[in-house]
């Protein structure tokens, strides 16, 4: 297989953090993604599906293969009722795909408005805002995996807080959502309006992975709520700083090393537990 190698894939992410994976490859072929799950399968080596980075960190270096399936096509599905299905591609960036169901009047995915990234990431964590969940609109999702290409109803998922239950080393290539005929002008200023509250509460300006913590399920405050009472807003390690203006949000307050990171994520959820009793779990993926 023709890998690019020791690549550095850690300048896309968003905490802009190096991060070295020793194998990364890029197709648009589901036969050859097939191929190369095979390959991956035979030889050991983990595979990370790659799809825009916003979520991910890597701890400097990565011993195994991410490979980013490219799609970005968007298709409509005929539809007789007041529902349309729109098919995206894996790498169709969130933006686009907003934009373009706001500008056609299709309603159901407002709340990913001002989140960066690409659908297959988002699909994969089941991405939520504002109450709402992807796996709320997702018809169908399309798989590849060593096993070959298949086809999940979105119901047919093991959907989970921040989690579409798709096994490892399987990669989205593309998903389905079913969506609601709308008043375009109306589905325009739900996205604008959630722009602009993502603005005002989020430290945007700097380098990072969003949301940080997953909220608890055993407690009535979320854990921006836990971070803040702790103490924390303000608190750095290295080039690493819980944000005061989100305090979920770790941010790459001055050219952060991932370790900085990984040190300050530590140390977070240590302080928390010491002044809550409450254990919080990372959203973010690791590697």
């Amino acid at each position: 297989m023709d890998f690019i190698n020791n690549y550095d894939v850690g300048a896309l992410t968003g905490y802009k953090t190096k991060g070295v994976v020793k194998y990364f490859k890029k197709l648009d072929n589901t036969k050859e993604l097939i191929e190369l799950l095979k390959h991956a399968s035979k030889k050991d080596i983990p595979v990370v599906p790659f799809s825009g980075g916003t979520n991910i960190l890597i701890n400097n270096n990565y011993d195994g293969l991410f490979v980013s399936y490219v799609d970005d096509t968007i298709k409509e599905v005929p539809s007789k009722d007041d529902t349309v299905l729109i098919k995206a591609g894996a790498s169709v960036s969130k933006e686009d795909l907003v934009n373009y169901c706001s500008k056609k009047g299709y309603s159901g995915l407002e709340f990913w408005a001002g989140i960066p990234g690409l659908v297959a990431g988002g699909v994969a964590m089941n991405c939520g805002a504002y109450k709402s969940e992807t796996k709320d609109v997702v018809h169908e999702v399309e798989l590849c995996s060593t096993e070959g290409a298949t086809t999940i109803k979105g119901n047919a998922m093991n959907w989970a807080y921040r989690s579409s239950g798709i096994p490892k080393n399987t990669v989205i290539c593309s998903c389905t959502f079913k969506l609601k005929k709308a008043d375009a002008s109306k589905v325009q200023k739900q996205c604008e309006e959630y722009v602009e509250d993502r603005k005002k509460k989020h430290p945007l300006e700097y380098p990072s992975c969003g949301s940080v913590f997953k909220n608890p399920e055993n407690s009535n405050k979320g854990a921006w709520e836990l971070i803040k009472d702790a103490g924390l807003c303000g608190f750095r390690i290295g080039g690493a700083m819980v944000s005061d203006k989100h305090s979920n949000f770790i941010i790459n307050y001055d050219n952060a090393k991932a370790e900085d990171v990984i040190r300050l994520i530590e140390e977070v959820k240590k302080r928390v537990e010491l002044n809550s009793g409450i254990k919080l779990h990372e959203e973010i993926k690791i590697y």
